[in-house]
Parts: structure tokens; sequence; C-alpha cells
């Protein structure tokens, strides 16, 4: 698919603001207006190798009273023209789920019946679409400067056991579909090959493929007004 197509269009246009510093796992603080305020960050870890301090940022308010902050860092910007970059990994299956019903997969999927979270084996996949299983990944190790070293890290447990049930169900003629997903137009990669187990990743990765497990790649992008889908490819 070549073509941006509009996914989302937000009720309200998302906050632009400055990130001034992370307070923990979950809180930063942004200043909007000259005014310093608690905003939730929604991925705990690292963004790639980026330092968040001073980088502008956007943001969407909820109207949940029961909520701690009321803001939620959707985006930040590392360049000049403020090309966003979207870090909310919490919002990305609804985004993929609105692109299935709206058939804007249709090379890599087609809907009728759609389950969220489904269990196979002992792991959790995010979709059951028909006979075929789903599984979304979002990662941030990419989000990197362009002279600086990627950072690897070592958490593979669960895709390693996810792309074994995955291989395991696709032998058996069902579908099954590793869909990665950047919020900015991105070369792509497949998840896991940053990790300090690379070889074991790829071995798997390998493993799964020969066993008819298909890996895609999505481009998103995020600004004010809403979420688009720039392109999708089989890797």
């Amino acid at each position: 698919m070549k073509n941006e197509v509009n996914v989302i269009t937000f009720d309200k246009p998302l906050t632009e603001a400055i990130l001034v510093k992370r307070k923990n796992r979950f809180i930063v603080e942004v200043l909007i207006n000259n005014e310093l305020i608690d905003c939730h960050i929604p991925t705990t870890g690292r963004v790639g190798n980026i330092v968040l301090e001073n980088l502008p940022c956007l943001l969407s308010v909820s109207d949940n009273i029961n909520r701690k902050t009321n803001y939620t860092v959707e985006a930040i910007a590392i360049t000049k023209d403020k090309t966003w970059l979207g870090i909310n990994q919490n919002r990305m299956n609804d985004i993929v789920d609105i692109c299935i019903r709206r058939n804007l997969f249709s090379e890599m999927i087609t809907k009728n019946h759609i389950k969220r979270e489904q269990m196979l084996g002992d792991s959790r996949i995010d979709f059951l679409i028909d006979n075929t299983y789903l599984e979304v990944k979002m990662p941030l190790i990419s989000l990197v400067l362009s002279d600086e070293k990627r950072n690897t890290f070592n958490s593979v447990e669960r895709l390693l056991k996810q792309m074994n049930q995955l291989s395991e169900v696709a032998g058996k003629g069902k579908g099954a579909v590793i869909l990665t997903c950047f919020m900015y137009e991105c070369e792509g990669f497949l998840p896991g090959v940053y990790s300090t187990r690379r070889e074991e990743v790829l071995h798997s990765i390998d493993n799964a493929k020969q066993n008819g497990v298909q890996f895609w790649i999505a481009n998103f992008r995020i600004d004010e007004k809403g979420v688009y889908l720039l392109n999708y490819n089989k890797k």
C-alpha cells in the first residue's frame, strides 16, 4: 500500500508541550503554557537511546476523573522540523484493530470474526481473526539519533515463546502473523534482532518462517490531528 490513509482522527487535537524530566517509570514532568504538569508516559522502559529531557512532545488529554494524571505522552520529536515519533505502545493494538476492520491490511489478512487477547498454549496472542493468529509488536529500541550506538536488551523470552507457539499452529495449517509496527517511517526490522540474544532470535525467526509464520512491517504517522497508515509490507 502506497497512499497514506487516515486511521484515527482525534476527538481533541493533541497538545504540544516540552518534556522537562522523567520523574519515574510512569510519570514525566512537562511544560505547558509555562506551567509544569505531571504526565503519564506509556512506555516504562527507555525510548531507544534518546534523552527525553527538553524534547517537544504531543499529549492526549483524558476526561477520566479517576486518573492521577490528565495527560499522556503520545509522541516526541528529535528533529527541528518536528517529525513526530509515536511512543504510545498501549494504543497500537486499537489502531491495528481499526485497520483490520476497515480492510486496510487486505494483502496481509481479511476480516470476518475478530477476537482480541486470545490464549495460545500459555501465551496470550493479540488477535485471532477467523483461523489466523496475529501478534502485534511495537518496538521502541529502533528510536536512535543518527550517529549514536543502538541500545541492546535481553528480554526476549516472551517473544521466543510466542514465535515457537505460532510456529506450531502454522505447521498444523492455521494462519500465523507477527506484525511489527512503527509510529514513524522506518525501513523496518524484525522484533528482537537487536537483543543480546540475536542469534537465538534469528534462528527462531527462520524456523517460524519455514513453518509458515508470516512477518509483516507497518509504518504509521502521528500528528496533532490523528494517526495515519503510511505503508505495510511483508518482510
